[in-house]
Parts: C-alpha cells; sequence; structure tokens
C-alpha cells in the first residue's frame, strides 16, 4: 500500500499545492488595497492554544522566506474590537526551517523513518528533483537551463507544501506551522505574519488572521460516501465539494463481520486530489479495494485529516456484497427449423468452458431491438439446446433468441434469429367507427383498436352517401385509433359518410367496418319563399307562395309594411302553409309583404322578392247585379254564367268567381264589362261549382260579391 501511494502522489501532484488551495479558502488576509494575496496564513482553535499553519503561494517567494524566516506578530482585540496592545512578536527569532541536521536527526529517530518529515528534506536540501536518465545530457542554452530550474523549483515547492498538508511534523520542520499555548480562551487575537525580506529586495506580503481560541470549531463527518462493485474489486467514493473540512487526506476501514470490528487499510493518509481550486470544488474522491471473497457483506467507513492534524469523525458505514458480474459467453443460435405453420424449433449452441451456468431461457418478439417475451415458463436445463415454440401464429414473422443465465444471475443473449412466413390472412374489420363533425368542419373518427398482434395501421374512406363509392383520404397507414379530417359546411348535403380498414404487417387489408353517417352543422341558410299571387279585398289581402325548397325548413316569418313605415312581422307560419289571409286592414292602401324562411338549425334566409297588394273601394250596395249558371243545351260538359248588372252601375269590367264542391271562391276570370255571360269548359262530371261576380269601377275599386249560382255536373 506505501509504495502505490507514493506513485500515486507524484503522479498526482500539480504546480498548485493542495495546502495552499485548502488555506485560500479560510485564510482572511487584511491589506491595505485591492492586491492578489502572496502569502496565505490560517489557523484553528483549540480551546487552550492556537493552531496557526501558513504558506507562501509561489515557489520564489517560498525559496525566500526559507533562506530568511518568517515573523508571526500577534496583538489582542478588546470586546468592541480595538487593539488592546501592539503587536508583539511570538518569536524572538525568525521562523524557518529546520537545519539539514536536525531534520536527518529527527527521520532517524523516527521507527523506520519518518516518510514525509524525509519528503520535506528532500525537497528543502535534497541534490536533485529531476529524473535519474542513463543518456548523455546535450549542455543547456540559458533559456533552458532556466526553465529547467524552474520547474524544479516548483516541484520542491510542491512535495513541501503537500507534505506540510499530510504531517504535522513536516509543517513544524518546514517553518509553516506553530501553536500558541499563550492564550486566554475568551479573548480575541490578531496575527501577523510575514517573511524576512532579503536585503536590498523589497518588502514581501503580509498576512493576517483573527482568532479566538473558544471557537472551536466541529469537524464533521465525511459524507455521501457511496459503494459499488465488479466481481472482487470494491469501488468508494464521495463528493469533495460536500466536506467543509479541509482535509488533506483520508483513512479508509473495512470490516467483513458486519461492522464489528474494522481494520484500516491504508497506513498512509489517502488522497487523489488534483486540478484547479475551481476544479476542486467538484473534485470526487475514489478509492478502489479488492475483498478476498465472493457473496459475503463488507462494511467501509472513512474519516479525514486535516492541515492541523485533526482527524474527523467516521463516516456512516456503507455496505456492499461484491459478486460475480462475469456473464458467461453469448449462445450462438443456428437455424431456427420450421415444424408446421405454428411450430418452431429454436436450436443453439453454448461456447467457451462456462462451468458457473445456471440455465437458458427462450424468448419470442416480432420486432428486432425490443419487445421480447420469454416463452419457457421455468429456466431450462444446462443440457438444453433446443426448444420448440409451439404457440406461434400462422402467417407471423418472429426473431428469437436465447438467453444464457450463470449462478450469479448473470446473463448474456444471442443475436437474434428471423423465421419469416407469408401471411395471406387478412385482419378483421374495424369495429366501433363513430365521430362527430365540428363547426369548423373537423372531424374527428374514433375506433376500436383491433386484436391481432400483425396489425399495421388503418385507412379511412369517405363518401357523401350510403351508395357512393368510398375513396380512401388518408395518404400513410393510419397507426392509431384515432383520425382526422376536414370538410367543407356550405353545401347541400347534410351527411358524410366514412368506412375504415385494417392492414396488416403482410399488407394484407381487411373489408370494410360499417360505415358510420355523420351530420355537418348546418351553416348554409335555407332557400327563400317566392310569391305566386294574391287577391284583395277591401279589408283583405290573401297571398299565395311556393315555401322554401330547403329540406330541412322549420318555420316561415311574414313581415309587412306601408308606405315609409318599417318591416313588421305579421305572422309565423308553419312549414308547410303556402297561403296566408291578412284582414282588418284600411281600404284603398298599398301593402308590401315579405317572407323569411328559417331551417332546423335556427339559420334563416334572406327575405324573399316582396309583393305589392292594394285594398279596394267596396260599393254600398248589396251586390250590383245577379248571376245564374245552368248547363248548356246541347252539352252535359259545358256551363252557361250569365249575369246581369244593375242599371247605376258603371263597371270598367267583371270578376268571375268559381269555388268547387263548396270551397273557398277564388277569382276565376277578369272580364271586360260589355260581356254579360261567359262558357265555362274547364269543368269535370260530378262536381258542383258555385259562381259569383263583383263590379270593378274605375280607381281600381272593387263592389260588392253578388249572391251565389251553382250547377252540378252529372256523372
Amino acid at each position: 500500500m506505501k509504495k502505490i501511494f507514493i506513485i500515486s502522489f507524484i503522479l498526482s501532484i500539480t504546480t498548485v499545492p493542495a495546502a495552499l488551495q485548502a488555506q485560500e479558502k479560510t485564510a482572511r488576509p487584511q491589506q491595505a488595497g485591492p492586491h492578489t494575496p502572496r502569502l496565505i496564513l490560517t489557523g484553528a482553535a483549540m480551546g487552550d492554544s492556537v493552531v496557526l499553519r501558513w504558506a507562501p503561494v509561489d515557489a520564489t517567494d517560498w525559496k525566500v522566506a526559507n533562506e530568511q524566516g518568517y515573523i508571526l506578530e500577534r496583538t489582542t482585540l478588546s470586546a468592541d474590537n480595538k487593539i488592546e496592545v501592539n503587536f508583539e512578536k511570538l518569536t524572538t527569532e525568525a521562523v524557518k526551517p529546520w537545519s539539514k541536521e536536525t531534520m536527518l536527526a529527527n527521520i532517524s529517530k523516527s521507527n523506520g523513518g519518518d516518510k514525509y518529515t524525509a519528503i520535506a528534506a528532500q525537497a528543502l536540501y535534497g541534490a536533485s528533483f529531476q529524473p535519474a536518465t542513463q543518456d548523455k545530457q546535450e549542455p543547456l542554452d540559458e533559456f533552458k537551463a532556466l526553465m529547467k530550474q524552474h520547474n524544479e523549483d516548483m516541484m520542491r515547492y510542491s512535495f513541501a507544501l503537500f507534505s506540510a498538508d499530510i504531517n504535522v511534523k513536516a509543517a513544524t520542520a518546514l517553518g509553516l506551522r506553530y501553536v500558541d499555548k499563550n492564550v486566554v480562551r475568551n479573548k480575541k487575537y490578531i496575527y501577523r505574519l510575514y517573511a524576512v525580506p532579503r536585503p536590498g529586495l523589497l518588502k514581501t506580503d503580509t498576512a493576517l488572521f483573527i482568532i479566538s481560541p473558544k471557537d472551536v470549531a466541529a469537524i464533521n463527518r465525511v459524507v455521501f460516501v457511496k459503494a459499488t462493485s465488479h466481481n472482487k474489486e470494491i469501488f468508494l467514493d464521495w463528493p469533495k465539494n460536500e466536506i467543509e473540512n479541509n482535509f488533506t487526506g483520508f483513512f479508509i476501514e473495512r470490516s467483513d463481520d458486519n461492522g464489528k470490528t474494522y481494520v484500516q487499510l491504508n497506513k498512509d493518509p489517502f488522497t487523489n486530489i488534483n486540478g484547479t481550486p475551481e476544479q476542486l470544488k467538484h473534485t470526487v474522491i475514489a478509492f478502489a479495494d479488492t475483498v478476498p471473497v465472493l457473496y459475503k457483506n463488507y462494511s467501509y467507513r472513512v474519516r479525514g485529516i486535516n492541515m492541523f492534524a485533526q482527524y474527523s469523525p467516521y463516516s456512516l458505514p456503507v455496505v456492499i456484497m461484491a459478486k460475480d458480474d462475469n456473464a458467461p459467453p453469448p449462445p450462438g443460435l443456428n437455424r431456427t427449423v420450421k415444424l408446421s405453420n405454428t411450430g418452431y424449433r429454436i436450436n443453439w449452441t453454448q461456447p467457451g468452458n462456462a462451468t458457473d451456468i445456471k440455465g437458458y431461457n427462450v424468448s419470442r418478439s416480432t420486432r428486432l431491438d425490443s419487445n421480447y417475451a420469454v416463452l419457457n415458463k421455468n429456466l431450462l436445463p444446462v443440457s438444453a439446446r433446443q426448444f420448440v415454440d409451439s404457440a406461434a401464429r400462422a402467417g407471423q414473422s418472429y426473431y428469437y433468441r436465447v438467453t444464457v443465465v450463470d449462478t450469479a444471475g448473470n446473463s448474456s443473449t444471442s443475436l437474434p434469429d428471423y423465421v419469416f412466413t407469408y401471411d395471406t390472412i387478412p385482419p378483421a374489420p374495424p369495429i366501433g367507427l363513430a365521430g362527430n363533425v365540428d363547426t369548423n368542419g373537423v372531424v374527428t373518427l374514433r375506433w376500436n383498436l383491433g386484436q391481432e398482434d400483425d396489425l399495421k395501421g388503418y385507412r379511412i374512406y369517405k363518401a357523401n352517401a350510403a351508395d357512393h363509392e368510398f375513396t380512401p383520404i388518408s395518404k400513410e397507414l393510419i397507426q392509431d385509433t384515432v383520425f382526422t379530417d376536414t370538410i367543407v359546411l356550405k353545401t347541400l348535403t347534410r351527411e358524410i359518410f366514412y368506412k375504415a380498414i385494417a392492414v396488416d404487417n403482410n399488407l394484407n387489408n381487411s373489408g370494410y367496418s360499417q360505415a358510420v353517417k355523420l351530420i355537418k352543422p348546418d351553416v348554409v341558410p335555407p332557400v327563400p319563399a317566392v310569391f305566386t299571387n294574391y287577391n284583395a279585398t277591401d279589408t283583405s289581402i290573401q297571398l299565395y307562395w311556393n315555401a322554401s325548397t330547403s329540406s330541412d325548413l322549420n318555420k316561415q316569418y311574414l313581415f309587412r309594411k306601408t308606405a315609409g313605415s318599417d318591416w313588421v312581422q305579421v305572422a309565423a307560419l308553419d312549414k308547410n302553409q303556402s297561403a296566408y289571409t291578412d284582414t282588418s286592414m284600411q281600404k284603398q292602401t298599398l301593402y308590401s309583404y315579405q317572407l323569411v324562411s328559417e331551417d332546423s338549425s335556427g339559420l334563416k334566409s334572406d327575405p324573399s322578392f316582396p309583393v305589392n297588394a292594394k285594398t279596394y273601394f267596396r260599393a254600398k250596395e248589396n251586390g250590383d247585379g245577379e248571376i245564374n249558371a245552368t248547363l248548356q243545351q246541347d252539352s252535359i260538359t259545358v256551363v252557361k254564367v250569365q249575369w246581369t248588372v244593375k242599371r247605376n252601375a258603371q263597371p270598367a269590367n267583371i270578376i268571375l268567381y268559381r269555388s268547387v264542391n263548396g270551397g273557398v271562391a277564388a277569382m276565376y276570370e277578369n272580364i271586360p264589362a260589355t260581356q254579360t255571360m261567359y262558357v265555362d269548359k274547364r269543368v269535370s262530371a260530378g262536381n258542383t261549382y258555385a259562381y259569383s261576380f263583383k263590379c270593378v269601377y274605375a280607381g281600381n275599386n272593387q263592389g260588392i260579391l253578388s249572391q251565389e249560382a251553382s250547377v252540378a255536373i252529372p256523372k
């Protein structure tokens, strides 16, 4: 362990020593004006003493200070943080590294030699830090010689500060440590440190540090220790950035009796810290151990040591079992043999000479890289070299692979073997097709997922009527059970029809699903109605029209207006109504009418083209004459109608009215006033016809309708 540790240290050492990195975190230099400190001072309160540690920040300052030494002074602060006395020296002479003789004497006195004091002595007084070589060295030019000297100085400086961080004796020997025992527990002290300047050179930097002996900082335990295993190797790691005690090394202990007793694994403090201060914030400390036995629980705990030779409490134990994780070599698949439409025999060989095989699993999938399902209920025996799959589906293609499992649960899997059988069996038609259409014309269709294992997707078809040919509307196969389509809503048809088919991996198409009929939201208003005729009296106007031809017509609204007024609704009418009599009106007044049609969705048509009608003047007499009707003598299907007008009546023309079988009398013919007879040939046998007339005077004023004259046409 010692040899490994020293080699690890030499490989990991950098130009930024660990001690300097640690001191930069805790030192509080009090310098006048902003500048980069060249001398770092820090300390730790021990209650009855104060331990001080320091270091220059580069090799040049370190070499000068080694020659001249350091002056360490102290003053006391009052309760209100005022200096009670001037700075006084703590030592009569400058603090310097031990002499070479003192170093050697202390090393020889220790049992087996003091490694870190020896490193410090070599860094201070060794002949050379350059690696030895058997090749003849060429003379160096001045620049290369300077670079060589600089590199050697940095190596000495780095090794010296590292040994000071690890070992109290080495730190004292290097003149980088002092213990102030002449302290009062509740006092607060300011320590001042500077290197004695070499004569003729500028004065060196000064470092300050404030501390009270009573402010003893707790040393936290090492946290977040994790363990992983690989066969007999156990790997421990814990984060450097979780440690707030500036540990310079660690001791790792292991227990193989469930934590009852522990054995320390490293004699020397372990560290693998390197890099810049910023990088060190994220450093993970890693340690590897080799255990003697597999499948046994081992407990590990870690504690740290800082630059003041203080030990942390032990970390919480982490328990791990070393397991065999070397999987046996994967089986080699031979060609799978087809036994029937639903049966295959999988054959394999087992290479290598593994002795810890427990058995085999055979798995199957319809995809190359996923969804493999184990076919055997129990692990196949070690001697097994084939397996029959009798639960395959006819026409389905499969991938097979074999997995070998050892007694530790490690496994390895063969490459897959592909089995292809042409499939001519189509999937079942989709069921549950349903959908809806929103007001923007977006159709959303849904259906149930098919039960087939080899479903590849679906296609959607559309038609405007159930008896039309359905055409595909999805370019690609739909690998879902939801589909959206967009249709035009402003059409004369209110219905849209859809069907779906299923497609399997071999592109076999199912039959059509049941068609689903969807009703489009109504956004097209109905067609306006058209007026066809009207009849006017002195107090009423009878209107006739053809209703809107829209199939979803629901209501009709009649509007009326006179000159200079607004339209007013007169009546709300049934969708089947095509005539209306407007009564209680003023005589000799012109009225305008229009119809608005409404469909079942509440959409209204544009107003119809208006019709204008005027009420006429009514004569005061009770009729303007007499009328009779008879069958013409020479025919039983011709009616001769005759009338006489009163002498004082001077009509402009005559309006003849006729009703059939007691129905409403309607205007039949407009006849000149000079005519007193009308021959009606448009009669049918078996009907009874009633005739009446009225006179129309100048100004379109109309007289009173006469009494009726009836005639029956024989059958």
